[in-house]
């Protein structure tokens, strides 16, 4: 077994140091990256979508993988990613980050009336959202 070294808990970079701003995703969408670039080249603004990714898929007229007995955390997920994952039919992962008006209630809600346990979803976001949750859970503590 190799050696440890100490360590520090896993940040995004914005919580380390200050940035202009930020492309979500992991990893980040290149269609959407080249867009940013020359948006900022042309000192104009580059807009981050902060509204579901199940508004792309009903753009894109997909199936709710609900109805094919899948989690998918679309509906509290940042857009931008043109729905991928459901578009192949596979459940959103949140790889995006969550929306700032995500419902998690409404989620468990409507994963509950699907027959899924209620715990998956809190370990599919800690896949993509743990500092987040971590760093709310210590202002609520009074430890930020």
């Amino acid at each position: 077994m190799g050696k440890l070294y100490p360590s520090y808990l896993a940040q995004p970079i914005d919580a380390v140091i200050q940035i202009d701003g930020f492309i979500p995703g992991c990893p980040i969408d290149p269609v959407e990256l080249i867009r940013v670039v020359k948006l900022l080249i042309q000192n104009r603004p580059a807009f981050i979508p902060d509204y579901p990714v199940c508004i792309e898929c009903k753009l894109l007229e997909n199936k709710c993988v609900f109805l094919d007995d899948k989690i998918c955390l679309g509906s509290v997920t940042r857009a931008g990613c043109n729905a991928k994952c459901p578009s192949y039919g596979l459940g959103c992962y949140g790889c995006r980050g969550m929306i700032s008006t995500a419902n998690l209630n409404g989620l468990k809600i409507a994963l509950n009336e699907h027959g899924f346990d209620v715990t998956m979803l809190e370990d599919k976001i800690k896949l993509f959202q743990s500092y987040q949750r971590i760093k709310s859970e210590n202002k609520s503590d009074g430890n930020d």
